[in-house]
């Protein structure tokens, strides 16, 4: 069996911290329902002041944080550096060889250099966005060099990496249990943006688009730079509906409701280049309609729309998509639906994760 490092919340937790990543703590809940690991350590994010306490309701799961000293300055590296010497010796007395990172942060550089190259411990990681640009990144690039292994969200990673170390590529995970709902009337009017609310997410061109667009209603959920620019066109335009940010249950309420998603990334800004498409997956599993801006080769063509990053495209597609005769609208829904659960299953990524190990 496997150790999984993460920074981890309960999922109807993360609304209530700020920074923390909606997307990613899902991601890191399904990959322990994937692989079923021995222990899991977790920490929080390292700009919290104070020391949070959460009940995960898994024995398997514990909270390493530590606050020793005043959370700031160089007090902040001091508690930092305590914490992965705390999570390291939890590793190593645990006896279970195989341990898996989610992401090579800062946060967990020590613990990956002392059980990579001090111990007999195999490490691995699963790397989410990479903008390989950045300078802890560079230094994270080298980390995962002589890593034991990486799954990596995203395609382009593999050609930084080279041969140094083996890398599978899946671009998302999914529940494979969820079928597609043939019964429910497809809704052509509501459509569903969701997300970081920024410039590299494109929030801004689904205002423009749906602000010309009064038959459409657009829903907007998130939290972003962009939050007080939603509230105003919200405020301008009735069919614009601004949602805020959603714990866990509530978005899926407001995912229902919808069969129409945007995924807007401007393919012009370096940072989306290795912009890996786990949340399209989350779309699938749920039977959505995705228009995405940017083309994915770890998707099949047949399962999203695609159309250019510029406003009169947009509204173009999303025109054309809703005019599609029901049956057909069914069968990308049924499409996207499928290729999720033949891909990208808990099934599927504990076989990647045990062939890395073997």
């Amino acid at each position: 069996m496997s150790i999984f490092i993460a920074q981890l919340f309960p999922k109807d937790k993360v609304k209530d911290i700020k920074g923390a990543s909606q997307a990613g703590i899902n991601f890191c809940h399904s990959f322990i329902e994937a692989i079923n690991p021995a222990r899991v350590f977790a920490y929080q994010l390292n700009s919290e002041q104070k020391k949070l306490h959460f009940d995960f309701g898994d024995d398997r799961i514990e909270y390493v944080v530590t606050r020793a000293f005043p959370h700031k300055g160089v007090f902040k590296g001091l508690n930092t550096v305590i914490e992965n010497l705390r999570i390291t010796g939890k590793v190593i007395r645990s006896g279970q060889k195989n341990i898996w990172f989610y992401n090579m942060t800062p946060q967990v550089m020590l613990i990956f250099l002392i059980l990579q190259f001090l111990t007999r411990k195999k490490c691995f990681v699963v790397v989410a966005d990479f903008t390989p640009g950045i300078f802890r990144n560079k230094l994270a690039l080298m980390l995962l060099k002589r890593s034991s292994g990486i799954i990596s969200l995203t395609p382009e990673l593999r050609k930084l990496i080279g041969e140094k170390c083996p890398v599978l590529v899946k671009a998302g995970i999914v529940n494979n249990v969820v079928q597609s709902n043939d019964e429910k009337e497809i809704n052509r009017k509501n459509f569903l943006f969701s997300g970081s609310l920024g410039k590299y997410t494109g929030i801004d061109l689904a205002l423009a688009a749906f602000s010309e667009l009064p038959d459409m209603t657009l829903y907007v959920s998130g939290r972003g730079e962009g939050e007080k620019e939603v509230a105003e066109f919200s405020k301008r335009y009735p069919n614009i509906k601004h949602a805020g940010f959603l714990g866990y249950k509530e978005y899926i309420e407001l995912l229902d409701q919808v069969d129409f998603v945007l995924s807007l990334r401007d393919t012009s800004l370096g940072k989306n280049l290795y912009n890996f498409p786990s949340k399209i997956i989350e779309y699938y599993i749920g039977s959505k309609i995705v228009i995405s801006t940017k083309r994915y080769t770890t998707l099949d063509d047949d399962t999203y729309v695609h159309c250019n990053y510029n406003k009169e495209e947009l509204k173009k597609s999303t025109k054309q998509v809703v005019s599609l005769p029901e049956d057909e609208l069914r069968l990308m829904k049924n499409r996207a639906n499928s290729f999720a659960r033949e891909n990208f299953s808990y099934e599927s990524w504990n076989q990647a994760v045990r062939s890395l190990e073997q």
